[in-house]
Order: structure tokens, then C-alpha cells, then sequence
């Protein structure tokens, strides 16, 4: 891998923490989730719809959905 491959990866790691942490209260309205659903795809395509951004946004959004199940379906409100 080179410098600018791994730059690449980087930028996709950060905009994955961005994201994270912009969404980390999470909410069971389905406005929350087609508002994270919305972004990832988005930033998905910004990244040049590769696979390691596919697999990382997409590991972000289970992640959110994670823990919300595991918390009784409470909200961080």
C-alpha cells in the first residue's frame, strides 16, 4: 500500500469516527435511523464507493444498532 492508498483509509477512518460520534445518541424514532442510513450512503459515495469504506460505515451503523437492542431500546436523549 502506498501513501496515497493510505491516506485514503484514513480519511475513511475519520469520517467514520465523525459519523460515529455525531449519531452515538442514539434514537428509535425512523427519523434517526434514515438520517444515519442517509449519511452513510453518502459518505459511502464520497469515498469512491470502495469496500473498505462500504465495510467500515456499514460497521459503524451496526454498531449503533447494537447498542441500542442491547440497552432495551432506550434512547440516550
Amino acid at each position: 500500500m502506498n501513501k496515497e492508498e493510505l491516506m485514503k483509509r484514513y480519511e475513511v477512518i475519520t469520517d467514520c469516527w465523525k459519523f460515529l460520534k455525531k449519531h452515538c445518541n442514539v434514537e428509535g424514532s425512523d427519523d434517526y435511523w434514515q438520517r444515519v442510513i442517509k449519511e452513510s450512503d453518502e459518505l459511502y459515495e464520497k469515498h469512491g464507493k470502495t469496500e473498505f469504506a462500504k465495510e467500515q460505515f456499514l460497521s459503524v451503523v451496526n454498531e449503533l444498532d447494537r447498542y441500542f437492542r442491547e440497552n432495551g431500546g432506550k434512547t440516550n436523549e
